[in-house]
């Protein structure tokens, strides 16, 4: 009975994870560019038991399970026309490539970008697309093309090309470390990022006037979290029943 009560827990506690990242999905549906994350489970150590004093009979019991990793999927979100000649979605696979205030580089797909007091593009919350873009303070209007090339029609009506948005890709992007707002950054696993011009080596081409969406489907998500916690409930009810055995047996009397 009292291994009952501890896999039983380690279930409860399994899927309290999964819960938690499900109810992060859905409070992060309307978040641009949101990656909807997911848990991975692993069975805890197995126990060896002699089940048969004749033969001498092994059994495996399974101690329970944990929840072993925290998972993120990266296909592509819904592509959304916004009004802004500022917004870039990427249609494919690949990240924009930014600098934090520290000096170090972090990934990111969301695209609402704007001008800093220097004219250079920056994401919304300051950080310098590292491709370092400029626009001429009589710039009146700006184009971006598929394959990311940046131009701009200036007041006197001529053309200026201001530069090339290049993406960074990754062998495993499903182990990048997710840092903040949509930022990640690389690491051992992932590996180093590779570059391209947009629609070349397995990247994505860029959409000007487009923001891309969560990638959160809410009825798989409200179906997914009722099995979770349908299965919470099992375990619960597992350890109340461990519960009442321990009690009765504790009432008998020799």
């Amino acid at each position: 009975m009292i291994d009952a009560l501890y896999i039983a827990a380690t279930g409860m506690r399994a899927e309290a994870a999964q819960i938690d990242a499900i109810s992060n999905n859905m409070a992060n549906l309307n978040t641009p560019a949101y990656k909807r994350q997911g848990v991975n489970f692993e069975s805890l150590i197995y126990q060896t038991e002699k089940v048969g004093s004749v033969n001498g009979q092994l059994q495996s019991q399974g101690m329970g399970a944990a929840a072993s990793q925290i998972t993120r999927f990266y296909e592509q979100g819904d592509l959304k026309v916004s009004d802004d000649q500022m917004d870039i979605a990427i249609s494919g696979k690949g990240f924009f490539e930014v600098e934090l205030p520290s000096g170090s580089l972090a990934y990111t797909r969301v695209g609402n970008f704007k001008l800093d007091d220097n004219g250079f593009l920056v994401t919304e919350n300051g950080y310098l697309l590292a491709d370092r873009i400029q626009v001429s303070p009589d710039a009146i209007d700006i184009n971006i093309s598929e394959s990311g090339v940046v131009s701009a029609r200036l007041s006197d009506n001529s053309e200026e090309t201001l530069g090339q948005i290049s993406l960074a890709g990754f062998m495993a992007e499903q182990d990048l470390d997710v840092i903040t707002g949509g930022l990640y950054g690389a690491n051992e696993d992932s590996g180093s990022a590779y570059y391209s011009e947009p629609g070349e080596d397995g990247l994505g081409l860029v959409r000007q006037g487009y923001i891309e969406a969560s990638n959160v489907d809410l009825v798989e998500e409200m179906l997914s979290l009722t099995m979770a916690q349908r299965a919470y409930e099992g375990s619960s009810q597992v350890i109340r029943a461990a519960d009442e055995i321990m009690k009765i047996n504790n009432s008998l009397r020799v």
